[in-house]
């Protein structure tokens, strides 16, 4: 019975020995994963989740707090396949800057991604949902720039082949930042141009733009499949 009894805390004392070797090391009990967040209906006057952005081609990806106080920051994951694999394209070192805006290699390609919750010990989440997005061209020779009448024909160029399903319209007024009017235009097929008249549909909130005041414009190009589109550089232009 005395061999056995000095056996078994032999026992218990490796067990303990090994835990506290452990318990020095990377937490064990991982972040909380994050979810993306889907774009927003195309004419939402507040644009939240994966969408294009106006500055060069680049996916704007946006995900949800995990309510995880142990997150330090976010592994973001690219891929062209939703099945992987997904490459690491940057780590984002802050645990409140939940979103990024990815500079993709080509326009064309339909890319996927995910996001990894980090901690300060090494320890990574389960990866999130997976959503993806494919860039098409951009709306090209804007017009009109620099100056228009109170209610400007708006037109563009889509050098998409075959052209897009519908195209956004949105103008805001540039001091306050404002959005006065979004207004929804249908491809017309054999068209070299898209153009749009300003508050068409009765949708904007002054019936005529104010004169000598400055605004800017840009086109929203909708393609014909999910998650799939451009948005245009703002474009300047004052009232005479």
């Amino acid at each position: 019975m005395r061999h056995s009894a000095v056996f078994f805390l032999l026992l218990v004392l490796i067990f303990i020995n090994f835990n506290c070797k452990n318990s020095s090391g990377p937490s064990q009990v991982r972040p909380v994963a994050v979810r993306l967040i889907p774009g927003a209906d195309d004419t939402s006057r507040v644009e939240k989740g994966m969408d294009a952005v106006p500055e060069g081609d680049a996916i704007r990806i946006e995900w949800t707090d995990n309510g995880d106080e142990r997150t330090e920051g976010y592994e973001v994951n690219r891929s062209v396949s939703g099945q992987g694999p997904f490459a690491k394209i940057v780590t984002i070192q802050d645990p409140d800057q939940r979103y990024h805006e990815d500079t993709v290699p080509s326009i064309d390609p339909r890319y996927f991604y995910t996001v990894n919750a980090i901690d300060g010990e090494g320890g990574r989440s389960d990866p999130s949902d997976t959503l993806s997005y494919r860039l098409i061209r951009k709306a090209q020779d804007l017009q009109p720039r620099d100056s228009c009448g109170d209610i400007p024909e708006f037109r563009w160029r889509d050098d998409n082949s075959p052209h897009a399903d519908a195209y956004i319209v949105r103008v805001r007024d540039k001091a306050a930042g404002n959005m006065v009017w979004i207004g929804t235009v249908q491809a017309r097929y054999g068209d070299d141009y898209q153009s749009a008249v300003y508050n068409t549909d009765g949708t904007a909130s002054v019936d005529r733009l104010q004169s000598n005041r400055a605004y800017e414009w840009r086109v929203d190009i909708i393609g014909n499949e999910s998650r799939c589109g451009s948005e245009s550089p703002w474009v300047s232009v004052t009232i005479q």
